[in-house]
């Protein structure tokens, strides 16, 4: 897929810093002249990101709360 002002390596580079697998990178090259597929691609990863970005806060969130009940009694 092109996208103006990048390069075929650009997007990859970007693809692999974002975390993408090579599974996710083989389905976003291979909506070459399909816009649209490849934002789905992007997204459908994006949400994976989202829910174990929210799986993370939630576990940061138990930490807390026990943190604070061991800290309130002393």
């Amino acid at each position: 897929m092109t996208v103006k002002g990048y390069t075929e390596s650009d997007i990859l580079e970007n693809l692999q810093a974002a975390g993408c697998t090579e599974s996710e990178i083989s389905a976003f090259n291979a909506c070459k002249e399909d816009k649209q597929g490849g934002l789905n691609v992007l997204d459908k990863y994006r949400e994976t990101l989202l829910s174990e970005l929210h799986t993370c806060q939630q576990k940061i969130d138990d930490l807390d709360y026990l943190r604070y009940i061991i800290r309130k009694e002393n």
